[in-house]
């Protein structure tokens, strides 16, 4: 009797064995799908680095008309930042790359700012 239930358990154990895998497959619930991660504030550090870069390209170019986009809610090092101090650090980055704004517009995300070098007087007095 107990030979005919090794034949019977060797005969039958790969089934079951299949068969529970089918089950605990079903029973697994699916992955839950992470939601997407948020779009970063945009930094006011990477809109000085455009103004600076702009600043080099204008003075390349004299004829050269360069908008500036400053995002609102732009942060400083990771913290928020007031429109204020974000006006002053914007516009002193301006002065400093040799840009002078001509025109700005607020857009419901942005403000875009105009720009185009400063004229330099190259004549001697």
């Amino acid at each position: 009797m107990l030979r005919s239930f090794v034949i019977a358990l060797v005969i039958v154990a790969p089934f079951w064995w299949v068969l529970r895998k089918r089950i605990a497959a079903r029973r697994t619930p699916p992955p839950v799908e992470a939601p997407p991660a948020e779009a970063s504030p945009p930094t006011l550090e990477a809109v000085i680095d455009e103004i600076t870069r702009m600043g080099a390209e204008g003075r390349a170019r004299s004829d050269a008309r360069l908008t500036v986009r400053v995002p609102h809610g732009a942060t400083i090092g990771g913290d928020p930042a007031p429109p204020e101090v974000v006006d002053a650090i914007v516009r002193d980055a301006l002065s400093r790359s040799g840009l002078v704004p001509t025109a700005e517009l607020d857009t419901g995300t942005a403000r875009v700012i105009e720009c185009r070098p400063k004229a330099t007087s190259s004549a001697a007095d």
